[in-house]
């Protein structure tokens, strides 16, 4: 009987487990769906060609010298952490506090979208003219989530009791609640260290195959086009990285 042919048609789910910076521990194993699992184990080569009259120019000696093994995932399901990893961010929780903040309204501003000073996602904002008088909503609009203020129109400055033809001071006050939102810090974390594993299956032959990453360090370096319209990916590519005499990765028959 003649044996049967093999062939590798993998599949597989996988396991992501990041580095804590601050603690050098790793957390938890996180299930997350992957387009792409490389490793690429490259090498150099050392060579002797001879002079001889004969085979002059041919090689005698050859010697493959490894470099070092590299790594590229790319990840379809996208996560705070790993949209970070994207943008080479540090993640850090969005401050909870109080916004108490001047804006000077102004003939020439009328109609522009004017900042509040660090009032991105307030709540509960009252606007104030220097007096102390509290405006109507209906005169100017804000947008809370961007942190910023207009008035529309000169009558609807006038309409607060000051004069469009001289600058305006208003207050604007409100609260930044805790526990709410997420700051990536973009370009502040470049180095990003994960172990893997890779719960494969050969569907060719049936077979279960582990692959195992102890240590694999990966960065980016793809722009993201946030109105690109489509489902983001996140590819990374690295090193992966031994300890002492382990290996940088294994694949397992099961």
């Amino acid at each position: 009987m003649s044996e049967a042919k093999q062939g590798m048609l993998f599949a597989g789910t996988a396991y992501i487990a990041m580095l804590n910076p601050d603690t050098q521990q790793f957390g938890n194993f996180k299930q997350l769906e992957i387009d792409q699992f490389e490793i690429a184990t490259p090498s150099d080569k050392i060579e002797k060609t001879s002079k001889s009259r004969e085979n002059f120019g041919q090689v005698f000696l050859s010697y493959p010298v490894p470099t070092p093994a590299t790594f590229a995932v790319t990840f379809s399901e996208v996560s705070k952490e790993i949209f970070a990893m994207l943008l080479s961010g540090a993640i850090k929780n969005r401050s909870a506090g109080t916004v108490d903040a001047d804006i000077v309204v102004a003939a020439d501003n009328i109609g522009d979208w004017l900042e509040i000073p660090g009032a991105s996602g307030i709540t509960g904002a009252v606007v104030e003219t220097g007096a102390g008088a509290v405006v109507d909503g209906l005169l100017y609009e804000l947008n809370p989530r961007a942190g910023l203020i207009r008035f529309k129109t000169a009558s609807d400055l006038a309409g607060t009791g000051e004069s469009p033809a001289a600058p305006g001071t208003f207050n604007v006050v409100g609260t930044i609640p805790a526990g709410t939102g997420t700051v990536i810090a973009g370009g502040q974390a470049y180095n990003n260290i994960m172990k893997i594993r890779l719960d494969g299956k050969n569907l060719y032959t049936n077979e279960d195959v582990l692959v195992t990453v102890p240590r694999a360090s990966v960065a980016s370096s793809n722009a993201y086009n946030f109105l690109s319209g489509e489902f983001a990916e996140v590819p990374l590519e690295g090193s992966l990285l031994i300890e002492g005499s382990e290996p940088a990765f294994t694949v397992e028959y099961l």
